[in-house]
């Protein structure tokens, strides 16, 4: 097979989802998983997301296993990924109501198990080979859960990013806790997920941390055909088809205001004061620094859009974010996971240690976040504020949700740890399955120091012909 030619190209499922094989260099191997839904900007429904576990699960122990590197990419440039099909898991929960958790078998175990485990399944693969996220365009939500954690993160100058999900009465899950507890500063991450601002900077998305380079948009495709032709040499062709995006970005130049109110939040547990107390000062902070004489223009615009979108989002979506958010940024600094976690390196491992609700090493390791993160949201799908805010920004499209409380002052203080508890297990579910995750990494492990051994025995053996 010649460098770059696809081998064995899945023609498309209808999930949406393409995988093709290609063979590079000294026959190297890529496993290129393209997301194929152009009118829906590769919104993914379970079908979906089930088909991006598998290519990917593929990569490490089954028909596949082998790959020197994973590209995962885009048919249209419009959109990496807008997110994931919240209506359908709204229409699941009306069909089938529940309380508390959904018996086994419900459709949202279904759509939070593939979910969380291609999170989990990303991260630990872009700690053993290159994996590479070509995200040009809208990069929001489950995107993130799809890229946020690849090795290379590569945005261009037409990609916008986001976490709305308060906006329909979740919260910003997938991990984003994890990595916002590892930007250039967590309080610019809880910014980020209280609000759902949206990112239009590559020079801001770089400095946050949360993609790793740049590429301009017409070199993306040179980029791609770099990697499908040498897989074996993923991270320097990354490397020599990237570059610098610029000087500072909007966010970065507000960043000490939004520092400033900000910054307290994370610590709001210390100082003894609940969920909807510190939100309400951190308006309260907002309100003084747009009157401040000292404040320039453009930090006034962002932090009056800011005010004005926890103003519009589910009270108690914030509320959950925040506590979530604080345990995480918590979790990290206890565990110095934070430290020098930024950039290429840092992006592809969980890091390890710490304890907390999470399970699975606790809220310091991504697998920890998506353990309680996987509690939460099975509740949260099934709570009020969800159903009506999909209903009123996805379904009826009226943008009037009447979210429950419709305040702050409205919120129980039990309400945003009670999200994260144990599920019951008359349930018959305990919560994130990650058995056959391990397997297939365990595989690869295998097959990694059968390959070592192969190539330390050969040397040997080239050494004693030498002699």
């Amino acid at each position: 097979m010649t460098a770059g030619a696809a081998d064995g190209a899945d023609p498309g499922p209808a999930a949406g989802v393409r995988l093709r094989l290609y063979r590079g260099g000294g026959g190297a191997a890529l496993g290129r998983i393209t997301l194929c839904r152009d009118r829906q900007l590769n919104a993914l429904d379970l079908a979906a997301v089930e088909e991006v576990r598998r290519h990917l699960l593929d990569c490490c122990s089954g028909p596949h296993a082998g790959v020197a590197a994973v590209l995962l990419d885009s048919s249209t440039p419009r959109a990496f990924c807008a997110g994931g099909d919240v209506k359908s898991a709204r229409a699941a929960v009306l069909e089938a109501p529940y309380l508390d958790a959904p018996p086994a078998g419900h459709h949202i175990h279904g759509v939070f198990q593939a979910e969380y485990q291609t999170v989990v399944v990303v991260d630990e693969l872009s700690r053993r080979l290159p994996v590479v996220a070509l995200c040009d365009g809208i990069w929001m939500g489950l995107g993130f859960g799809l890229a946020g954690y690849a090795r290379h993160r590569v945005v261009t100058e037409a990609t916008v990013f986001a976490m709305p999900e308060n906006l329909i009465g979740l919260w910003p899950d997938v991990g984003f806790a994890w990595r916002a507890a590892r930007l250039a500063s967590p309080s610019l991450g809880i910014y980020l997920a209280l609000t759902g601002a949206r990112v239009a900077s590559a020079s801001d998305l770089m400095w946050l941390g949360v993609a790793t380079h740049y590429c301009h948009s017409s070199k993306v495709a040179a980029l791609r055909e770099a990697v499908e032709a040498a897989p074996a040499e993923a991270d320097a062709a990354v490397a020599a088809h990237c570059s610098d995006p610029g000087g500072p970005g909007p966010l970065r130049r507000c960043a000490a205001a939004v520092e400033r109110c900000f910054g307290p939040l994370l610590r709001y547990s210390e100082a003894g004061q609940t969920e909807a107390g510190a939100l309400q000062q951190l308006m309260a902070r907002i309100e003084a620094e747009l009157a401040s004489p000292g404040a320039d223009d453009e930090s006034r615009d962002l932090l009056r859009a800011a005010l004005d979108s926890m103003r519009a989002v589910s009270p108690g979506s914030l509320a959950i974010t925040l506590r979530h958010f604080s345990l995480v940024a918590a979790a990290a600094a206890e565990a110095g996971a934070a430290d020098g976690s930024r950039g290429a390196g840092a992006a592809a491992g969980g890091g390890g240690g710490g304890s907390g609700e999470g399970g699975g090493g606790g809220l310091s390791t991504l697998r920890g976040v998506m353990a309680a993160e996987y509690r939460m949201a099975v509740r949260r799908v099934a709570a009020p504020d969800f159903l009506e805010g999909v209903r009123a920004l996805l379904v009826d499209k009226d943008r009037s949700p009447a979210w429950r409380p419709a305040s702050l002052e409205g919120l129980e203080a039990s309400e945003a740890a009670g999200v994260a508890a144990p599920l019951p297990a008359a349930r018959g579910v305990a919560g994130l399955e990650l058995g056959e995750v391990d397997a297939a990494l365990a595989a690869l492990d295998a097959r990694g120091r059968a390959a070592a051994a192969a190539a330390a025995s050969a040397a040997a053996a080239a050494a004693s012909r030498a002699v």
